[in-house]
């Protein structure tokens, strides 16, 4: 069983891991749990494999072999998860930011076969509804990046719930997806210049300002700055999309705001500020 893991969230290029069996990734996610003071500091894993030689990145995917699911979502408890696995084998864990009043966490499932991006895609749609727990979209592509198990300093210890049964037989839940899609309503037509999305996250967008966004992630937990550095990271966004003749929309910025925002532990969005506004007012700004 692959996948990869890297060194930090400005690591670009993937490191393939292997164990022997899914018992043996659970043993090695235990082993790596520690306290940690800065969550941005750990390294992180994603549950591809990648073309020897190139970055991370969507297009670069080669398979799949583990799918994962990330939950924030309020209301959401670990004890809801026992109920929707219907005997699927798979094990979750709890994320930096996990409280008692409000659970995040990580599910992973190991599929009967490698499966490439597409079919990732469509598998993780499928079960996503199936279990109706509403976990993070953004992170259902195949070039998704989990930050690898850890807690906050003086904080209880990551918990682990695993999960016994068959793994996830992967032919069966695309043909099960293939019978229950609708039938297709015919396709509005595109703007003109729309930005079509080539990237798959904050790392590979070609309008990242990689200095403004070094310098939000470089900024002190808890300390002043966070807000108006992603404010100026959206506008440089926008601008640096328009200068290369694309209309770059308002969802793009916004999945990438909510992005950037998950890679801090303020949850701004969390505390109350829509990053959808966010979005539109640096579009007005820009």
């Amino acid at each position: 069983m692959q996948f990869s893991i890297f060194g930090g969230i400005t690591d670009k290029v993937p490191q393939s891991m292997t164990v022997r069996d899914f018992d043996e990734l659970i043993e090695m996610l235990m082993e790596v749990a520690q306290p940690i003071a800065v969550k941005k500091t750990h390294g992180l894993f994603s549950p591809a494999t990648y073309i020897p030689g190139k970055g991370r990145g969507l297009a670069n995917v080669q398979g799949c072999e583990l799918m994962v699911f990330d939950s924030d979502e309020a209301g959401v408890r670990i004890q809801d998860v026992v109920g929707r696995m219907s005997g699927l084998r798979g094990v979750l864990h709890t994320s930096y930011s996990h409280r008692n009043h409000h659970h995040k966490f990580r599910l992973i499932v190991p599929l009967s076969r490698c499966v490439d991006a597409v079919e990732y895609k469509a598998l993780w749609k499928g079960l996503n509804n199936q279990m109706g727990l509403n976990f993070d979209s953004s992170q259902s592509h195949a070039a998704a990046m989990f930050f690898l198990p850890s807690y906050p300093v003086n904080t209880s210890p990551t918990q682990f719930v695993s999960y016994e049964g068959d793994v996830l037989p992967v032919d069966q839940v695309l043909e099960m997806i293939e019978q229950e899609k609708p039938i297709a309503a015919p396709a509005k037509a595109a703007k003109k210049r729309t930005c079509k999305a080539s990237w798959n996250g904050l790392f590979d967008c070609p309008y990242v300002n990689q200095k403004i966004l070094n310098s939000y992630l470089c900024l002190p937990h808890g300390g002043k700055g966070h807000y108006n550095t992603m404010f100026k990271f959206a506008v440089a966004l926008i601008k640096r999309a328009k200068e290369h003749g694309q209309d770059i929309t308002l969802e793009q910025v916004a999945d990438l705001l909510i992005e950037l925002d998950n890679l801090d532990d303020s949850h701004h969005q969390q505390n109350g500020r829509d990053l959808t506004k966010w979005a539109a007012n640096a579009f007005k700004y820009a």
